[in-house]
């Protein structure tokens, strides 16, 4: 398995008013390329953007490189949802590797098999009893954990890793 933390990746809450759902998605669509999941997944945008499926209100937009701000986002969205920069609050940690479902089987609950969570999946979980979002995008998986914990996820991970193997890299 191999692991990279994105400690400054960008994470923006969309939250659309009600009523505003569709004209929320149709920006978050012009501007990255993506339409925003409508039920749990993910879905991958232009360049590092993603756009998580973050309940049944709304969405996070997730920029791996860190260089996407809430700011860029108030006023195409004005008028119709909530904007709120959950980048400080956040760490992103992505996962690659075969047995990466083996490991995160350890400590989840949702079923990481293939048929059971398939590419653009996603869930809102618990780690470490720590709330959690969970993505697949092809092999890999992404885990977006509260900022003020990442370093007992990432204990966690490590440890649940040593019988497998863990390969641990920079931010790129």
């Amino acid at each position: 398995m191999t692991a990279i933390v994105r400690e400054y990746a960008a994470c923006i809450q969309v939250a659309p008013w009600r009523g505003r759902r569709s004209d929320t998605a149709r920006v978050l669509q012009e501007r990255f390329g993506a339409s925003p999941p409508s039920t749990p997944g993910v879905a991958p945008g232009f360049g590092a953007i993603i756009l998580v499926w973050g309940g049944p209100d709304g969405w996070l937009v997730v920029d791996g490189t860190g260089k996407l701000t809430a700011r860029e986002l108030t006023e195409p969205l004005a008028g119709s949802c909530a904007v709120v920069d959950q980048s400080d609050g956040k760490v992103l940690i992505e996962l690659s590797g075969s047995r990466v479902r083996d490991v995160l089987a350890k400590g989840m609950e949702p079923d990481f098999h293939d048929t059971a969570f398939p590419a653009g999946s996603a869930a809102i979980g618990k780690l470490c009893h720590l709330a959690c979002h969970v993505w697949r995008l092809g092999d890999g998986f992404g885990l977006l954990v509260p900022r003020s914990a990442a370093g007992d996820v990432w204990h966690w991970l490590v440890e649940a890793a040593l019988e497998f193997g863990i390969e641990i890299k920079g931010e790129t």
